[in-house]
């Protein structure tokens, strides 16, 4: 599945390459490039993200995504965030 996953996002949405998806979409950014790829979100929210791998900013970026991803049906728990954020398979 993580195969068809980085297929997916590499090659139809054109995005640069996975290495960790743990890693990669820890801080949210690369989950934020991800909706806007697919026409789920706008530029701006990529725009607002902070491109770094502290806490705060993890944070920060993942209260962003949470109410679009409910938007469009995604349910997310801050449980899930928190293992996002911090890495967790």
């Amino acid at each position: 599945m993580a195969a068809k996953l980085r297929h997916w996002i590499e090659k139809d949405l054109g995005l640069p390459a996975v290495g960790s998806f743990e890693r990669d979409f820890a801080n949210g950014v690369r989950l934020a490039q991800v909706l806007v790829a697919a026409g789920l979100a706008d530029d701006d929210l990529v725009r607002s993200m902070r491109q770094q791998s502290s806490s705060s900013a993890k944070q920060a970026n993942l209260a962003a995504l949470r109410p679009r991803l409910q938007g469009i049906s995604v349910a997310v728990s801050a449980t899930l965030m928190r293992e996002v954020a911090t890495e967790k398979r």
